[in-house]
């Protein structure tokens, strides 16, 4: 779909400039704004899909579709970062138990954290679209999480929670959105 195409574009440009810091000068406040929420909201866009399987096949395409590369491309980095730094066997098996974690802010790959944040993300989802059967339901569930979240966690909570579930409770209403609007946007989009 030439429009998702867009705007995955535009939020893979906003996420290259948000990683130059203050060096992107006026644009990264603007462009921090709003850039991983976005790549969340598109995340949603696709979560109907899979809403016809049963919750074993669920989570094992999810797992592998997500969980996989992020176990990878984590072995992969702490080989790296290892042989850079030349860590010895204490630096790797902190680093590794870094990656088991998936703390944000707290493995070596820092980039790597959204994958964790967004596996936790979809599968909740499910489950609660599952239950519920109802996605508007879903968006309200996401919502309240969302409100509880603004009011328990201190502005600039660092996240500190396995797997990223503090910052999936906080990105959660971002996907339900993308899922509960996508159908409206994808069929105005296609018609005009």
């Amino acid at each position: 779909i030439a429009w998702i195409d867009v705007f995955k574009f535009l939020g893979i440009w906003a996420i290259y400039i948000g990683h130059f810091g203050d060096k992107a000068g006026k644009v990264y406040p603007f462009v921090f704004a709003y850039h991983v929420p976005m790549f969340f909201f598109a995340a949603g866009f696709f979560s109907i899909r899979y809403l016809k399987d049963t919750p074993l096949v669920f989570i094992k395409k999810k797992t592998w579709q997500l969980m996989v590369p992020y176990i990878f491309f984590s072995l992969i980095a702490m080989a790296f970062f290892t042989l850079q730094n030349d860590w010895n066997i204490l630096q790797a098996k902190s680093a590794l138990i870094g990656f088991i974690f998936g703390i944000r802010n707290q493995i070596i790959a820092g980039s790597l954290w959204f994958i964790p944040c967004l596996y936790i993300i979809v599968v909740g989802n499910y489950f609660v679209i599952k239950l519920f059967r109802s996605q508007t339901v879903a968006l309200a569930i996401a919502f309240g999480i969302f409100l509880a979240y603004q009011l328990l966690f201190p502005p600039n909570h660092s996240p500190s929670w396995f797997m990223n579930l503090d910052s999936a409770l906080y990105y959660y209403v971002y996907y339900s959105l993308g899922a509960t609007i996508f159908p409206f946007i994808n069929k105005h989009a296609t018609t005009t």
